[in-house]
């Protein structure tokens, strides 16, 4: 009886966890690392385009140089998948959020990649990467939230 019960608990603990995965970082991943968060959700996205290649990244990642560009999601919006074109710099990143909305920056040349999170329901949480004035490495970090959407 006991056993049921400690089994039941364990259960429901694990349920309410967040489960985070990664996305392999593309790139040639030199220069200074970064990882950018905000406080809860992506609420938005601030990048410059410069030369072909994605130059700058909201504050803290790369320089801000070139073509500013933003994108603002709506309530209870998510970004849901990260796509785009690498060669020694991150040259094209496309956003997709969870109403099929998307943003893009930088021009789509290169190798492809495609990022997502590895469980239903996660959302993109933070980028880790890399800068040499452009952003030469990038990587996604996706959560499974509880969160209802707004």
């Amino acid at each position: 009886m006991h056993y049921i019960i400690f089994v039941t608990l364990i259960t429901v603990l694990a349920a309410e966890e967040p489960l985070d995965s990664n996305s392999n970082s593309v790139g040639s991943n030199t220069g200074t690392r970064f990882s950018l968060s905000g406080e809860g959700r992506v609420t938005g996205i601030r990048a410059w385009e410069y030369l072909n290649v994605v130059y700058g990244w909201t504050a803290g990642a790369g320089s801000p140089m070139g073509h500013m560009q933003r994108f603002q999601l709506f309530d209870g919006e998510a970004i849901i998948q990260v796509s785009g074109k690498f060669t020694c710099y991150i040259n094209w990143l496309m956003f997709i959020t969870t109403s099929g909305r998307s943003f893009v920056v930088g021009h789509p040349s290169g190798k492809s990649f495609n990022m997502y999170p590895e469980y239903p329901g996660a959302e993109l949480l933070r980028i880790t990467g890399t800068a040499y004035g452009a952003l030469t490495g990038f990587s996604a970090v996706w959560t499974a939230t509880n969160q209802c959407p707004q």
